[in-house]
């Protein structure tokens, strides 16, 4: 019995075998595919927690204190919106029951903002909500930026904190930069090279950035040009989004914070501190994040895997959501939580826009006519949808969350700002003791609140209880990673791949049956 021979046979068999071999090849080189990389800790349930947290302590008048319960400012508001931002929510669609949006808080304070911080950080949320930024609440934040540009040697590109100043502030620079990058504008993108530039110019000898001093070029550190690391992760940050990536500065900047990281996994905003903070480790996730680093990975103790930065600032969260300021010390929740939001997140500054959730509906105007649930006014019950793919256990409607009684509690004074808690606030009181700090903050936790008139209602986005499209497309721990090499639809992808190997099985398979062996008599 002889087998019979069939070169053309044999043709498409060699090039449905090279076909397959490709399409397989394709397959385990799509991003984010499947068999590209095995995931890590998942932390959508975390940032599920925080933002439940900032949507329960929102004000009526739609701002945010550094408490729960404590009366709202635009810094610690605009904190909170980028928070919400990071997870999804448009600052335009947060909203408690019968007040305002924390976006129409923001803009209505407009006027009140001051420094190139504050315009900065404003701008950022603007970005966020996709709204015009040369027309917010009346202020031109662009241009009010623009003009705080220093010209002249040795601070060339910096930005002034203040209208008028001469002295470039490191802190205002950065914030600049990571908010005007995403306006798409000749001058403005020439100025973001500029101030990205003079930031690489200023980096102090161990690689780092000061809060605010401009040190003399690499000096060694001394009073006041030590490198802070809250400062260093935001320069990270702020050099990325600028385009200049793999920069030696960037490298030198990664090198210093793998020295200064905490066993946990946390970081100090100083070297040499005792025990690291959740804001510090959370500036050095986003420009991990920001850079292409992933967190799970910087691990200082192989037997220890969970001690890595978004481990030690999930050890951090606390029961109703809130994220604690150190293990040792409880310290503006509502701040602290809004910081750590966009870390857990997987985002970075400047985030996308944010696409509109919730959406009034106009009461019908037929016969039996009347508001539709959903429809209203600013702060009205409205109705959002989840997102595609989304598994939330309530689609299509608003969020309810249980009611709970706080006690409104003083507000402590801050040891640095709220951009990166380098400078005093305008409002603040005498601080407590830390032991203080942390009863109040319990017990003001566990007690409740409330009208009597049930739960309120807040408006904002359904929380997905697994992940957004954009979120599964992460091949990293932290939902929502954007990498800088990949983007488009990733899970397309996967499925043409998926498809395409299927349909050359099916070939392949055919083409056995037409091969069965024939006998030769």
């Amino acid at each position: 019995m002889a087998w019979r021979s069939n070169p053309e046979r044999w043709a498409l068999a060699r090039f449905l075998a090279t076909a397959l071999a490709l399409c397989v090849a394709s397959l385990m080189c799509v991003p984010g595919a499947a068999l590209a990389a095995t995931p890590g800790v998942n932390y959508q349930e975390r940032l599920d927690s925080t933002v439940r947290y900032l949507q329960s302590v929102q004000n009526s008048d739609g701002g945010f204190g550094s408490e729960a319960g404590g009366g709202s400012t635009p810094s610690f508001s605009a904190w909170a919106a980028l928070a919400l931002a990071a997870a999804g929510i448009n600052p335009q669609d947060q909203a408690r029951e019968g007040g305002t949006s924390v976006y129409t808080y923001l803009s209505d304070h407009a006027n009140e903002l001051k420094s190139s911080l504050e315009l900065a950080r404003e701008l950022l949320v603007v970005d966020a909500s996709g709204t015009q930024p040369h027309d917010y609440g009346g202020v031109d934040l662009v241009s009010e930026l623009l003009g705080r540009r220093l010209t002249g040697a040795g601070r060339e590109g910096a930005f002034a904190e203040l209208a008028g100043g001469s002295t470039p502030s490191v802190n205002d620079t950065i914030f600049a930069i990571l908010a005007l990058s995403s306006i798409q504008e000749a001058t403005v993108q020439h100025a973001v090279r500029q101030a990205a530039e003079w930031v690489i110019e200023v980096h102090n000898a161990e690689a780092g950035w000061p809060s605010t001093t401009v040190c003399p070029s690499h000096a060694v550190p001394a009073s006041g040009c030590e490198s802070d690391v809250d400062m260093t992760g935001a320069a990270i940050e702020a050099l990325n989004a600028a385009g200049l990536h793999k920069t030696p500065a960037q490298e030198g900047a990664f090198e210093y914070l793998h020295r200064v990281q905490d066993n946990n996994g946390g970081f100090p905003q100083y070297a040499g501190e005792s025990e690291p903070n959740v804001a510090s480790t959370a500036w050095v996730v986003q420009g991990m994040w920001s850079a292409d680093e992933k967190p799970e990975t910087w691990v200082k103790d192989p037997s220890e895997p969970t001690d890595e930065p978004l481990g030690y600032l999930a050890s951090m969260q606390q029961p109703d959501g809130h994220i604690r300021y150190k293990a040792s010390e409880e310290f503006n929740g509502v701040w602290m939580t809004a910081q750590v939001a966009p870390a857990f997140a997987g985002r970075y500054y400047p985030l996308p826009e944010v696409p509109r959730r919730v959406v009034s509906t106009p009461p019908p105007t037929g016969p039996g006519g009347g508001v539709i649930a959903g429809g209203g006014g600013d702060g009205a019950p409205l109705f959002s949808r989840p997102l595609p793919q989304s598994t939330g256990h309530t689609p299509g409607g608003a969020r309810l969350l249980h009611s709970r009684k706080r006690t409104p509690k003083k507000t402590v004074r801050h040891p640095r700002e709220p951009d990166l808690r380098s400078r005093a606030p305008a409002l603040a009181i005498a601080t407590p003791s830390a032991g203080r700090r942390a009863a109040s903050a319990r017990a003001g936790h566990r007690r409740g609140t409330g009208s009597g008139s049930g739960p309120p209602l807040v408006t904002g986005l359904l929380l997905d209880a697994h992940r957004s499209p954009e979120q599964a497309s992460s091949e990293s721990g932290a939902p929502g990673l954007r990498s800088a090499s990949t983007g488009g639809n990733q899970t397309s992808w996967l499925a043409i791949a998926i498809g395409g190997l299927i349909v050359l099985l099916i070939l392949a398979g055919s083409l056995l049956e037409l091969r069965r062996p024939q006998v030769v008599l």
